[in-house]
């Protein structure tokens, strides 16, 4: 049996880390994870947790959760977001449920997330931003091509999605992740050799595809232009042991978070939108390459 001692604030990269005692090519028979050092959840740290213990369920390690229960804020959130009840079948509190501020923590099929997206979280966002369904075209957009790389770049058709609306600073976070094959291993595949960070930036160039014709290699470029110059926002793309930023000038730069050796390959989305330069008064236009 292995242990896992979760501290601190909970992110994409800190679970990353943590986890890097275990190899995912020798897994043992039970892992424990400890809960009782965590101070803050971040929607990528949610997510990331939540991908790896689904992996690690799928592969026949049987996964223990503990010090979940103590009466502690950054454990009521993730009870609250239904994420104990997710992986114990019970929550800690028989009254925890969503806060009108979270989109609870769940996975999507990819051929079920074009109605999901318009059904079920542009509504939320709608209410939370104050802003008309009609002004977040570009988003539903973003959205959209998530899904689709995560149907081309990974080896699974679904993705856990969990998205935090933060009213202060009026602003999204919203992650997406998979634990599939990963962007750098299919970017490989289909030229020379290249590190996990050169092959996600590869794949944001213009016209790059892997094969897969649906978005004729626009998907990730549009995807980051809409967040960073459009929205003035920020991404964040975790994908098979690398990392790159895209931050609001546009540009793409390479992280330089340390995300452990344990053997991850999979994609994370890691969004951040502000809603100040997005008009109300004015629908977006869908385009055709979404359609």
């Amino acid at each position: 049996m292995a242990e896992v001692f979760l501290r601190g604030t909970l992110t994409c990269a800190s679970v990353l880390q943590q986890f890097s005692v275990i190899s995912l090519s020798r897994l043992p028979s039970k892992i424990v994870f400890d809960f009782n050092g965590i101070r803050f959840a971040e929607p990528s740290g949610v997510v990331q947790l939540h991908n790896l213990t689904k992996y690690l369920s799928r592969h026949q390690c049987t996964v223990i959760l503990r010090n979940y229960e103590h009466d502690r804020a950054a454990l009521r959130f993730m009870d609250d977001i239904g994420f104990f009840a997710e992986h114990t079948g019970h929550r800690v509190r028989p009254w925890a449920q969503p806060r009108s501020t979270t989109f609870r923590l769940q996975e999507v099929h990819q051929v079920e997330s074009n109605g999901w997206i318009n059904l079920n979280f542009m509504p939320w966002f709608a209410h939370c931003s104050g802003r008309p369904v009609g002004a977040l075209g570009g988003l539903r957009n973003c959205l959209v091509e998530v899904f689709n790389n995560i149907r081309d770049h990974s080896s699974v058709d679904v993705g856990s999605i969990f998205a935090q609306w933060y009213p202060r600073n009026k602003q999204l976070k919203l992650c997406v992740g998979d634990f599939g094959r990963g962007i750098p291993a299919n970017v490989t595949a289909y030229g020379a050799p290249l590190s996990p960070v050169e092959s996600i930036i590869r794949a944001f160039t213009e016209g790059f595809s892997t094969g897969t014709p649906r978005n004729r290699g626009v998907g990730l470029e549009v995807l980051r232009s809409t967040i960073t110059t459009g929205f003035g926002g920020r991404l964040k793309l975790y994908s098979g042991g690398g990392v790159v930023h895209c931050s609001p000038d546009g540009l793409l730069r390479p992280g330089d978070e340390w995300l452990g050796n344990s053997g991850y390959s999979g994609t994370l989305y890691d969004i951040e939108v502000p809603t100040h330069q997005i008009d109300a008064s004015e629908p977006q236009l869908e385009d055709d390459i979404w359609n």
